[in-house]
């Protein structure tokens, strides 16, 4: 299973407001994801540069259905495709999830 990927404030560009508490990602745990394993959220600029968040699943997420993950690094202004994977204590990683295509203006 991949898990879904959703950041609502990428839907009409992210702006330097949105990007002051960090870049707010939502994913959602998959068949066989267990607790203490690791979603991380990529962003990728297209250019080779990657900045990433990470979250650790606890046993609230479950209740949830997902989890929220921040993507808290600097972000420069450009365009990015987001995805997110789950990892397990083994190091066995999902399937990625869908594509979030995402556009910083933090002059807006």
């Amino acid at each position: 299973d991949a898990p879904v990927l959703t950041i609502d404030e990428a839907a009409d560009g992210v702006t330097a407001a949105e990007l002051a508490d960090g870049l707010q990602n939502s994913v959602t745990l998959t068949t066989g994801t267990e607790e203490a394993d690791t979603v991380t959220v990529i962003l990728d600029d297209g250019n080779g540069g990657t900045i990433t968040g990470e979250a650790t699943v606890t046993a609230q997420d479950f209740t949830n259905g997902s989890i929220a993950v921040g993507v808290t690094d600097a972000i420069a202004d450009g365009s990015y495709t987001a995805t997110a994977v789950i990892t397990d204590a083994l190091g066995n990683i999902s399937a990625e999830s869908n594509t979030v295509d995402v556009n910083v203006d933090a002059n807006s």
